[in-house]
């Protein structure tokens, strides 16, 4: 049990860490697949022991996770932390007097998105940290503690044995993993769906700006974790090798080296988590560490033959 701020107990062991992980890429076509999939159960209720007894199948993500399919029928992915309440006491207070401690229920994390969406659906709600006590009712599309029967689709309620559970109402279907879920490959070149950076982000054409006076377009390749590409420079036309790797770990950098004829510029930088459409960082020009960034570009652009002679 771990012990927090605000006279909040959680049961989970290692609460969800803080960087984009599976949980993030879990949306899209492979959300809205996770009811029909043979590593999926339905359940109409979870208890808090249940909760705590499901696998951890999505990697960087330790706390119980569930999809939900609404009332509206929109796919959520939602966090769990089972825990205990226990509200403080008013100054000068006996200690003795102390109530004792109430089941609660944390949505560390979620979203719902819109149904039929096809790979990148649009994104109805989302939150994090929401409390919620016995009798509470929680609408998934609005992203809110609502009253009964106003769109609700989850409630927690305590049986007449005295246990909490998570109850899906109003309509709503509740899911839990007991596998891993198939996360599709994106196109050659193109970024996964959700937040969480894999290897393969890093590849596709992107236009590189370094410290303001070197411009090119930059064609990167991944092979696991191996990057190699090419620079072509704005300023000389010619294109340049480069060769480098994506650091191993959860939410990945990426460092790469640019060869060119009499000199070796060698590149730090993370890829933007929300759309990867940049990366940003640092460059090593003549033993002095400069900033630069790249944006992904969209449109194809003739490769040049490189000429070892030209430097830019």
């Amino acid at each position: 049990m771990i012990r927090l701020p605000g006279s909040i107990a959680l049961l989970t062991l290692i609460p969800s860490i803080g960087l984009a992980d599976d949980f993030d890429r879990l949306e899209g076509r492979t959300l809205a697949a996770i009811p029909s999939a043979t590593g999926a159960e339905a359940r109409d209720h979870l208890t808090l022991v249940d909760l705590l007894a499901l696998p951890n199948v999505l990697d960087g993500v330790r706390s119980p996770v569930v999809v939900v399919v609404t009332d509206q029928g929109n796919p959520s992915r939602v966090v769990l932390s089972p825990g205990y309440w226990s509200p403080p006491l008013p100054e000068g207070s006996d200690p003795d007097d102390r109530p004792e401690p109430v089941a609660i229920l944390i949505l560390e994390r979620f979203a719902t998105f819109a149904a039929g969406g096809g790979a990148a659906p649009d994104r109805l709600a989302q939150g994090q940290n929401v409390v919620l006590f016995d009798g509470f009712r929680f609408d998934l599309d609005s992203g809110q503690v609502v009253p009964e029967g106003q769109g609700d689709d989850l409630a927690i309620v305590q049986s007449d044995d005295g246990m909490t559970r998570l109850d899906a109402v109003g309509g709503a279907s509740l899911y839990v993993l007991k596998e891993p879920p198939e996360f599709a490959e994106p196109p050659p070149g193109a970024p996964s769906p959700g937040r969480a950076i894999v290897p393969t982000d890093y590849a596709g054409r992107f236009r590189l700006l370094a410290d303001g006076s070197q411009t090119g377009t930059l064609d990167l390749a991944v092979n696991g974790r191996a990057v190699s590409g090419r620079l072509r420079s704005d300023q000389t036309g010619t294109s340049y090798e480069v060769v480098g790797e994506v650091e191993p770990g959860t939410d990945p950098a990426v460092r790469f080296a640019i060869q060119f004829p009499r000199s070796r510029q060698e590149y730090h930088a993370r890829l933007f988590s929300e759309g990867k459409a940049a990366m940003a960082g640092t460059v090593l020009i003549l033993d002095r560490e400069r900033p630069f960034y790249a944006l992904r570009a969209d449109t194809p652009e003739p490769e040049a033959k490189p000429e070892p002679d030209d430097q830019p």
